[in-house]
């Protein structure tokens, strides 16, 4: 009896053990998915918060750009380079790269007009262009 009562204690030790390995392994996983929660957390709060921000500058142009136009305020004045008011002027920077993906808009870009299969670059672009010219030719749209 001492013996079986000897084997069930070492078999519940055992069991113990088990428990809190598997119980720090938990822990472990755990604190993993709470780091990574909170550096979500302060990611979004940092996107909420340029978002606001933007969506401020926005409401004030807006606003702005009401009373320019209802007549209650002057538009900035342009002298050529830079606004009289230090309004910062919108211009296009030099030497930036296209995006790896973007929409070309043939009928702006092609400055003769002219639309072939041949000024297509893809043979996606040629199929559907085929396809449009189709469509043109019997009437439907």
């Amino acid at each position: 009896m001492i013996l079986e009562l000897t084997t069930n204690i070492d078999r519940a030790q055992e069991s113990i053990e088990g428990l809190k390995n598997a119980s720090n392994g938990a822990a472990v996983e755990l604190e993993d998915v709470l780091h990574d929660s909170r550096q979500m957390l302060d990611e979004l709060k940092m996107i909420n918060e340029a978002g606001n921000n933007l969506a401020d500058r926005l409401e004030g142009l807006a606003e702005r750009n009401r009373r320019i136009s209802q007549g209650l305020e002057e538009a900035p004045s342009f002298d050529g380079e830079e606004y009289i008011d230090d309004t910062p002027p919108v211009r296009e920077q030099d030497n930036v790269e296209d995006p790896s993906f973007f929409i070309q808009d043939r009928d702006f870009d092609d400055s003769e007009g002219k639309k072939t299969p041949e000024n297509l670059s893809s043979q996606a672009e040629r199929d559907l262009y085929e396809a449009l010219m189709k469509n043109i030719k019997t009437g439907r749209s």
